[in-house]
């Protein structure tokens, strides 16, 4: 029978093994399982088998919504998320849940749930824009704010130069408002 166990912070390595951190679809789950503060995030494991870890749960505490912790589960299949929802939710607290839209048809009858709110990712075409110009602002201890520009999307960079006339005795930047202005 499966099993839940509450993953300790200092083990939330185990968990890069079920997620690839190059794919979109896997960087929610991923970032609140890996990345998220320690401090702000529980993790919970789903054991089909004894040894065998093949899903989880991160609730993270977020500045999203200060009130409603964000439950993220990554699973395979309907047992794992009712099971890790059922022991890790509190009852009567409210969660904002993150599902995948084709895991949607996981979440049991048995959670009261506010009508679904599905949220679009726009991932942009690079291929679609072509850089007219791009600039990179840098930090000195020269006196003043430096820039360097690349007309070639990146490949090459001019050499630093004072951004106009702005003046900064340390970088970042110290912006004053003259009176009577």
């Amino acid at each position: 029978m499966a099993k839940i166990h509450r993953i300790p912070l200092q083990d939330r390595e185990l968990l890069t093994r079920l997620v690839d951190l190059r794919s979109v679809a896997d960087a929610m789950p991923a970032y609140f399982a890996l990345e998220h503060p320690g401090e702000r995030t529980e993790l919970f494991g789903y054991y089909p088998s004894p040894e065998t870890l093949s899903g989880f749960l991160s609730i993270a505490q977020t500045g999203f919504d200060l009130f409603r912790p964000v439950a993220v589960p990554f699973v395979a299949n309907q047992e794992a998320m009712n099971s890790l929802l059922d022991v890790a939710l509190k009852p009567g607290r409210p969660y904002l849940v993150y599902v995948p839209v084709d895991q949607q048809e996981f979440i049991g009858s048995t959670f009261q749930r506010s009508p679904v709110q599905v949220t679009n990712l726009l991932r942009l075409d690079a291929r679609a824009f072509t850089p007219i110009l791009n600039v990179m602002i840098m930090r000195t201890q020269l006196g003043y704010i430096a820039a360097s520009y690349s007309e070639d999307g990146g490949e090459t960079w001019s050499e630093p130069e004072p951004l106009g006339s702005l003046k900064a005795p340390e970088s970042p930047a110290t912006i004053r408002r003259i009176p009577a202005t």
